[in-house]
């Protein structure tokens, strides 16, 4: 008779014992399935992360393009306004008072290319603040979802 409870109370306590460990089975299971949510997640950020910055830097490079053009066509109205200041006090026949008329218009179309250039330019800027306020937008949301999930590993463990 004795040894009917004290089989019972080992039953229990081998019963006991396999049930803590395959608690623990699971929650390193959980842990680990965590862990990979969290890797495929930091890959997924990766790329949108290397996608931005691709982009970034395009628009980066366009606006450079973009303000060596504007400085070179400044400098050629620069150059065409005072050879038509030049020419005007030089102006004796109708044919050199048609050539600064030409030059004059020549003129006149260069700035307009340059105001279109300077409205380009003003857009190209936007643009790259958007794409900034995005990096940023994305790159702060990532980051709390990353602590969230180390925090949850970390809470696992």
């Amino acid at each position: 008779m004795r040894i009917a409870p004290l089989f019972l109370a080992s039953t229990c306590m081998l019963t006991w014992a396999s049930h803590a460990e395959a608690q623990e089975v699971r929650r390193q299971v959980q842990v680990a399935d965590l862990q990979l949510r969290a890797a495929a997640t930091m890959d997924t950020v990766a790329q949108d992360l290397a996608a931005l910055d691709a982009g970034n830097s395009r628009i980066v490079e366009s606006a450079q393009g973009l303000a060596a053009m504007y400085a070179e066509l400044s400098a050629g109205i620069a150059e065409l306004a005072s050879l038509a200041e030049r020419m005007a006090g030089e102006v004796s026949d109708r044919g050199a008072a048609r050539q600064l008329r030409q030059l004059t218009t020549a003129v006149d179309g260069l700035q307009q290319k340059m105001l279109d250039m300077n409205m380009q330019f003003l857009a190209l800027q936007n643009q790259m603040q958007m794409e900034s306020r995005q990096f940023n937008a994305v790159s702060n949301a990532l980051k709390v979802r990353h602590d969230a999930a180390m925090s949850a590993i970390r809470n696992m463990k």
